[in-house]
């Protein structure tokens, strides 16, 4: 395996310790970050998914409209 050395500021490092697992190496940590972003979807990819389904896009919209108004009946004020 090579092993290289790269110079990060002492906060940056910290806080790259803040996040990473307790069993888990900074290689490790880093290595996860960069899988993560490689699964990680624009949202641009998403633009135009329901053109040719307006009816699916419809129920979703109503499925959507009927969980607020179920949320918003269930809320309770004390006053």
């Amino acid at each position: 395996m090579t092993h290289r050395t790269i110079d990060i500021p002492e906060h940056i490092y910290n806080q790259l310790l803040e996040l990473k697992k307790k069993n888990e190496s900074v290689s490790d940590f880093i290595s996860r970050l960069i899988k993560k972003k490689k699964n990680k979807k624009s949202i641009k990819e998403f633009a135009g998914i329901f053109q040719n389904s307006s009816e699916e896009w419809e129920q979703i919209e109503k499925t959507l409209y009927d969980d607020r108004l179920r949320q918003s009946s269930e809320r309770s004020f004390n006053f």
